[in-house]
């Protein structure tokens, strides 16, 4: 039996607009009347479309993805003038906002990166490329999962597994992408490894970078040499096999990249080095501390005028005692030279 076309109603009020860093798009926390529950809407006008076929192609693309890691899509539909995509709303935000609340340890950093890459090998599987993979387009969920999400850049690859792409956000520009329009998976390998850099070092490590850039063609300058981001600059608690695996992923030649996420993915997988220290911002300078069963060790680089001091103590559970570590203390370095010592330090615990 045919049962034919039928149009039905659809009812959500748009609350808040949280936004995207380099958005294309509109997205809103809404009220889905019929869920009786907040969900998340993205917003899409028509006129950025090229031809009413391409109105559900990102709706599709979430679909035709299911994977733990990937975030779902409620459904979708439109007005006069939008097409819109309902998705779970997830109140932990995104890798983005929680970056910006604290620094990640490296554990974390390791289990979200895993979660995330996770997802998006399994939409190159399905020959996709995300074209948009960065802090805010990856969401944690209540169970804590890092998920793939705005799929609004993914391009289906050719019988080559090549694919064609003239949008980027700007400061997740691959080098190859200003040259050329034919790009592989390398470009979410290199975007993955912007994002480990990013996740690693904070969420203002963008900002001060730019500093003093006064042009896009200087920035594209910039990329297209290695220079930007800054592949030195690491805080001293990430393990240097997470520095190699990122500077591999940001290779300014594609082919000297990971050759595929798998590669990638076994590389983190391998790293236990400095797991558990979590670094905070003190006055004059930065703590790092660890928590153990029965102790604490915390860990402090103190600036004193442009000398640097290196002060380590522990701290006993059971008693509260707090005792000085000498053999960890340092006086009167420079930064680099108390950069390197910290870095040998926080290794030996």
């Amino acid at each position: 039996m045919n049962i034919g076309l039928r149009e039905a109603t659809l009812n959500f009020e748009l609350k808040d607009n949280i936004g995207a860093e380099g958005k294309n798009s509109d997205v809103f926390i809404a009220h889905d009347k019929q869920f009786d529950a907040d969900i998340v809407i993205k917003r899409i006008p028509k006129a950025d479309f090229n031809s009413p076929n391409d109105y559900y192609k990102e709706a599709k693309c979430l679909y035709t993805s299911k994977h733990q890691n990937i975030v779902t899509v409620n459904y979708s539909c439109e007005d006069d003038d939008h097409i819109y995509i309902a998705m779970p709303h997830y109140g932990k935000g995104s890798l983005e906002s929680l970056t910006k609340t604290r620094f990640l340890t490296v554990r974390e950093i390791l289990k979200y990166s895993i979660d995330f890459l996770s997802g998006l090998n399994h939409i190159h599987t399905k020959g996709l490329i995300h074209f948009d993979i960065k802090p805010t387009n990856i969401l944690i969920s209540d169970s804590n999962e890092a998920l793939v999400t705005d799929f609004g850049l993914a391009k289906f690859t050719n019988i080559h597994r090549v694919a064609q792409q003239d949008k980027f956000y700007s400061l997740h520009t691959a080098p190859e992408c200003l040259v050329t329009n034919q790009f592989t998976i390398q470009v979410d390998i290199y975007h993955a490894g912007l994002t480990l850099y990013r996740i690693c070092n904070g969420s203002n490590v963008f900002k001060s970078q730019l500093a003093g850039i006064a042009s896009k063609a200087e920035l594209d300058s910039l990329i297209t040499s290695g220079r930007f981001p800054d592949r030195n600059f690491f805080l001293p608690h990430i393990p240097q096999k997470l520095r190699n695996v990122i500077r591999k992923a940001l290779s300014i030649n594609p082919a000297d990249r990971h050759n595929n996420l798998i590669e990638l993915l076994n590389e983190l997988s391998k790293i236990q080095e400095n797991l558990d220290w979590q670094l905070s911002v003190i006055p004059n300078g930065n703590k790092w501390v660890l928590d153990e069963d029965n102790k604490t060790y915390d860990i402090s680089l103190i600036n004193d005028n442009g000398s640097f001091n290196i002060e380590t103590y522990k701290t006993m559970k059971s008693s509260g005692n707090r005792t000085r570590v000498n053999d960890d203390f340092r006086a009167n370095l420079t930064f680099q030279k108390a950069t390197t010592e910290l870095k040998k330090i926080l290794k030996s615990y």
